[in-house]
This record gives structure tokens, sequence and C-alpha cells, in this order.
């Protein structure tokens, strides 16, 4: 029995804390890499594109933020 609630308060405790850290990894992701961001994507992967090509840009910096 004690240990089945040392469990379930563990496991809560656990989902409580990862529901912290993305909810916090959110708004910091939204504000780095947003349309309107310190670094947009867009443009740092257009700019990929045309220095390195688009082939050799995709094996350097993998993300699907490639497909649009």
């Amino acid at each position: 029995m004690r240990n089945e609630v040392v469990w379930g308060l563990y496991t809560r405790l656990l989902a409580a804390v990862y529901l912290v850290a993305f909810a916090s990894l959110r708004a910091q992701v939204l504000a780095w890499a947003g349309s309107r961001g310190i670094t947009p994507v867009g443009q740092k992967l257009a700019r990929l594109r045309a220095d390195v090509g688009l082939w050799r840009a995709i094996a350097r910096h993998p993300t699907l933020l490639w497909i649009s």
C-alpha cells in the first residue's frame, strides 16, 4: 500500500514538473524564433539556402521548418 502511494505521488509531481517546463518553453520559443522574434527562422533558412545550397543546408541544419 505504501509503495503505491509513493509511486502515485511521484508520478503526479513529475507530471507537474513537465507541465511547468513545457509551458515555460513555449513562451521562450515564441519570443526567440517566432515570425517577429529575435531570430526569424524564415530569413535564416533562406540565407542558408542561398549560401550553401538547399541539400547541404538541410544536411547541416535539419529541421521540419524546411518543408514550408
